[in-house]
């Protein structure tokens, strides 16, 4: 028995080291090696892992496969730099060696000023090397894009909280801070103007749902059921941009906490620095106060997670019935398709666009509708032929989960199921329902075919 638990434990050290690949950094300035240089690896859904470099300037830790990471690196009295990084899955390259070279801070005595990254290493094209570019967010793939946004978001917070942990002297306070305020200033107005569009567009989808649903009173038959159509996507479209609304809300709360946690450092150095001891009372004061309203505005943000979540949850079931109401409509209006249906031809394996002097046009559809509608399930088809699916046993945050794992084309779906049986979906690493899982898996597939079959049909 001991002999196979040794046996299992080497394996499964040699599957971990398989998904691990090691980082060997090294940190200089002016070419001299810097000690003591804090470097945060954020990691996507994962604590920060805080290292120090050593004597000679060096680091080393290990990074999974496949995921994205972003590297801060920080050194009292130089400028801090992030680096983009990204391992692909496929290749079996073992270790990356990264160097960082800093530059003197002469703006922030502090130098904890985030910045984005200005470098980012991946895996070459051929899986045989590492490329070190510039960093461009919008070379970066839609699906990975995302996951390095939250990183650089986790990255920028954790910036203040690192200023909060460290005595801001008054000489610091006339520059940096002022730099620091400003900053936030200019993400809360940034908060504001999302919100501003995400209401605008919310009261032009109200108005427009409220005409369709005056349409309804005056038709009947398909027409009516149109109008019907039209009203619940507005109305799940209408659900989605209030959403938005509250998440923009909820940041804009968290930039009002962290900028009033800064007045509280501010007031808090002063009194410390006053010998009056009146005013000291009142810097007092005011900083507990500053201290009260940061409380109040996380709490004013957590409330508008709540809210947040409510409406993306009603967005979704509301999606889901307009789904329904079409896949009725086309149940409906098929079997008065298959009577008035010509005897059928032999077809191609897949659908092709009609000519457009078709004489028995089935769907109704203008010769332009009804091309795009079977390019539409040419597409769909072509983005399923990549379908790949795996089970297997993984553990999360300590965990031990039975992972679905299903790839589409660029996308990637997880279902995870602890032993309880509680179930968790994600795409492409972000949380999702159930019901948009089982939809872009499973069902939309079956949609998808039932499209080109029908794209077929119609098409002749």
């Amino acid at each position: 028995m001991r002999y196979l638990l040794s046996v299992f434990l080497f394996f499964f050290t040699l599957h971990l080291s398989a998904q691990q690949i090691r980082v060997n950094l090294s940190v200089s300035a002016a070419g001299r090696a810097l000690d003591q240089a804090l470097v945060d690896i954020y990691e996507y859904n994962s604590p920060i892992q805080p290292l120090h470099t050593d004597a000679q300037g060096r680091s080393s830790f290990q990074i999974q496969r496949g995921k994205e990471y972003l590297l801060v690196i920080y050194k009292s009295g130089y400028i801090t730099q992030s680096i983009s990084l990204a391992d692909s899955r496929y290749d079996r390259l073992p270790v990356i060696d990264i160097k960082a070279e800093l530059q003197k801070d002469s703006h922030t005595p502090d130098g904890l000023y985030y910045h984005d990254p200005h470098r980012r290493i991946e895996s070459n094209l051929k899986l045989t090397g590492f490329t070190d570019d510039t960093f461009a967010l919008a070379n970066i793939p839609a699906h990975r894009a995302d996951s390095v946004t939250v990183l650089m978001n986790r990255a920028k917070a954790n910036q203040y909280l690192l200023v909060s942990r460290n005595t801001i002297t008054a000489t610091h306070d006339e520059g940096y801070s002022r730099q620091v305020v400003a900053d936030v200033q200019a993400e809360l107005a940034s908060y504001s103007a999302q919100i501003a569009a995400s209401d605008a567009r919310y009261d032009s989808l109200y108005k427009e749902e409220q005409a369709h649903l005056a349409a309804t009173q005056r038709t009947t038959g398909d027409k009516q059921y149109d109008e019907l159509l039209a009203v619940q996507h507005d109305l799940a479209d209408r659900l989605g941009e209030r959403a938005t609304s509250h998440l923009m809300e909820q940041q804009r709360q968290l930039a009002r906490a962290r900028l009033d946690e800064m007045s509280a450092i501010r007031y808090g150095q002063r009194m410390n620095d006053s010998r009056d001891s009146a005013q000291r009372t009142l810097l007092r004061d005011t900083m507990w106060q500053m201290k009260a309203r940061a409380a109040h505005d996380r709490w004013r943000a957590a409330d508008e997670n709540k809210k947040f979540l409510w409406y993306n949850k009603y967005q979704t079931d509301n999606y889901q019935e307009y789904i329904e109401m079409l896949r009725y409509k086309e149940k409906k209006a098929e079997p008065k398709a298959t009577a008035k249906a010509t005897p059928k031809k032999s077809t191609p394996p897949h659908a092709t666009p009609a000519p457009r002097d078709t004489s028995d046009n089935l769907s109704k559809l203008s010769d332009a509708q009804r091309e795009d509608q079977i390019r539409k399930a040419l597409e769909e088809e072509e983005r399923f032929r990549n379908y790949e699916e795996k089970t297997e046993k993984r553990k999360v945050d300590g965990t031990e989960l039975t992972v679905q794992e299903i790839r589409i084309s660029d996308d990637t779906y997880e279902m995870q199921v602890d032993k309880k049986g509680n179930k968790r979906y994600f795409k492409n690493n972000k949380p999702v329902t159930a019901l948009t899982f089982d939809f872009e898996t499973k069902r939309k597939m079956v949609d998808v075919l039932n499209t080109i079959r029908q794209s077929d049909k119609l098409g002749r």
